[in-house]
């Protein structure tokens, strides 16, 4: 069952990866989809409730200080919910965070923003669009570290693997 939801999951991040690459926005419904199958995945696997309330609470403390950072600096406003991140990037965080540990979400979303930020360094030489497909770049990225769990047999709800 698990090979399934995995290979589902990829299918689902790889189409999010498309769609923003393609559109610079993800459909809603690739995002509920998304959600719904992370939460199948985190009840078979490890229904730590603490956990997912810690990463929710992590993802909204970050959201709210980046909401408040913007306010006092930028003079114009805005109709974005947060100045230069979409809603389908904030979904998106929301959507994966039953699927890790709250170390292992912490190192996921720092790790994958400072490499959707090199990545995106790297596209911009080339390509001068103004937007960063973040949700597609860490989609891509999500595949590869969950790929890096499955593959090394170590559990990402567990956070043991720090401690060696």
């Amino acid at each position: 069952m698990n090979t399934v939801l995995l290979i589902t999951l990829g299918i689902i991040l790889i189409v999010l990866f498309i769609q923003d690459i393609t559109y610079r926005l993800v459909h809603i419904s690739i995002l509920i989809l998304l959600f719904i199958v992370t939460t199948i995945y985190w009840y078979l696997n490890s229904f730590n409730i603490q956990q997912l309330l810690f990463n929710i609470a992590f993802v909204s403390i970050n959201m709210v200080s980046l909401k408040l950072y913007t306010l006092m600096t930028k003079k114009e406003k805005t109709e974005d919910l947060i100045y230069g991140l979409g809603l389908g990037d904030i979904l998106f965080f929301i959507a994966i965070t039953p699927l890790f540990s709250t170390i292992n979400y912490i190192l996921f979303f720092i790790s994958g923003l400072l490499l959707s930020m090199v990545i995106h360094l790297l596209v911009s030489l080339q390509n001068k669009h103004k937007l960063i497909p973040l949700a597609g770049y860490l989609a891509i990225y999500l595949i590869c570290y969950i790929g890096y769990f499955k593959f090394s047999n170590k559990n990402i709800y567990l956070d043991l693997f720090l401690q060696n």
